[in-house]
């Protein structure tokens, strides 16, 4: 694979039987996963924000992400982190700067450049 990727500004772990994998949330809002042990480039997700990924969190079947755009995103991944598609994307007032939740992701916290840490609530 090809790639002159910027940035990597977060980074999680998704285990699997097939081994650990590693997704980079990029400077350009896509992300990049690769093997643990090698850090050989493996796939390079379609451009899920239009600017830098700020964090990360793996829930799941759930990637979570925030960006710079004032977004976050709910993404569906396969059980190696093999992305399938953006899920929901929320679109917020601030700059999201950090994001976390449990094992379950009904519950998101996220902090945002004002200094405000929020909870978003999600019901099925």
């Amino acid at each position: 694979m090809a790639f002159n990727p910027p940035f990597c500004y977060s980074a999680c772990v998704v285990k699997s039987p097939q081994g650990e994998k590693v997704l980079l949330g990029l400077g350009n809002g896509t992300v990049l996963r690769v093997k643990r042990g090698d850090l050989k480039p493996m796939e390079l997700s379609p451009e899920l924000h239009q600017q830098q990924i700020t964090s990360m969190k793996h829930a799941k079947n759930l990637l979570l992400t925030c960006s710079t755009d004032k977004t976050i995103g709910m993404h569906s991944i396969k059980e190696d982190g093999e992305f399938e598609g953006t899920t929901l994307k929320i679109q917020l007032e601030d700059k999201p700067t950090d994001l976390t939740t449990g094992h379950d992701p009904d519950h998101i916290y996220f902090s945002d450049v004002t200094g405000l840490i929020s909870k978003l609530t999600l019901k099925q």
